[in-house]
């Protein structure tokens, strides 16, 4: 009876974990980035402008970080998003924490993500780990397609992006910030404060409108019953005077659904380096020609 009761539990904590790390049954759709944003804003990277005549015209439409007042700190977003398209490769390492408490027991449910861009291809590896639950996204972008594996499959899959944004809500590369749709909206607070000379934006977004694309992703990362319920978000943004980003952390509370509703709390930090350096991403080479293959219509 014991070894009974024992593996009850064990199974509500798995699906319980599936849920919290990843995370109405109503159908979502994917919400686009909206070009309007950046549209009319003209920010090139440091190593693209060399040698350019419209260096100083570009400087001049761009105000630094420290030139906006606090009357227009939500307009950083856009020079931001304009920065970020702009970089011809990075590196960002996430690392974090969800945590949970199910019938007493606390639960830790680790956070993994690395993304590499490098030119016009782009990678990432999202893992998530505890005692009982494990799952992994390995996924290469190329030519607006999407090539990727889940949990240790062995075959890749071929979509192109938007089947795959379709599916999974949102990619590294997405104009919004760790996914998250930012614009005045969903923007509940914003305040500002220097780290030496590091710029730190704080952002509380409103919990419904700003997370559809992470929802879409969670509910498919975590097989979900139902798409997470957000109750608080707030995003934490470091960057340089000219919008290069430095790192951005998230700290999340929501309900998840596996069965049972489940109270969640996650907090990560992403942190960039190597901008605009020559990188490699592993294991290129032996997947380059997947890119060539039929596209999968599902």
């Amino acid at each position: 009876m014991k070894k009974t009761k024992l593996f009850i539990l064990s199974t509500i904590l798995t699906l319980f974990l599936a849920s919290c790390g990843s995370s109405s049954n109503t159908h979502l759709s994917r919400e686009e980035d909206s070009e309007e944003d950046i549209s009319e804003t003209s920010i090139t990277s440091t190593d693209a402008s060399e040698g350019s005549d419209n260096t100083s015209t570009s400087e001049e439409k761009t105000p630094l970080v420290s030139d906006l007042t606090e009357e227009n700190y939500k307009s950083f977003i856009t020079y931001y998003n304009a920065k970020f398209a702009s970089l011809t490769s990075f590196k960002a390492i996430t690392e974090g924490h969800t945590l949970s408490n199910v019938f007493g027991i606390d639960i830790d449910q680790s956070i993994a993500v690395k993304t590499i861009k490098s030119k016009d291809y782009a990678y990432m590896m999202n893992e998530s780990h505890s005692s009982l639950v494990n799952t992994t996204h390995e996924v290469f972008y190329h030519d607006k397609k999407a090539l990727y594996k889940d949990n240790g499959e062995s075959n890749y899959h071929l979509k192109d992006m938007k089947s795959y944004l379709d599916k999974y809500g949102t990619y590294p590369l997405d104009k919004g910030i760790e996914g998250y749709i930012i614009k005045d909206e969903t923007i509940t607070s914003i305040s500002k404060k220097m780290e030496g000379d590091i710029h730190v934006f704080t952002l509380g977004l409103d919990p419904e409108k700003s997370s559809t694309n992470v929802r879409i992703q969670m509910k498919q990362f975590g097989g979900l019953d139902d798409y997470p319920i957000f109750s608080e978000i707030n995003l934490t943004i470091k960057l340089l005077n000219d919008y290069t980003p430095v790192s951005v952390s998230l700290d999340s509370k929501y309900v998840a659904k596996k069965m049972l509703d489940s109270s969640c709390h996650q907090t990560y930090t992403n942190t960039y380096s190597n901008i605009n350096e020559e990188l490699t991403i592993e294991h290129l080479d032996e997947v380059k020609d997947l890119f060539n293959g039929e596209v999968e219509v599902n």
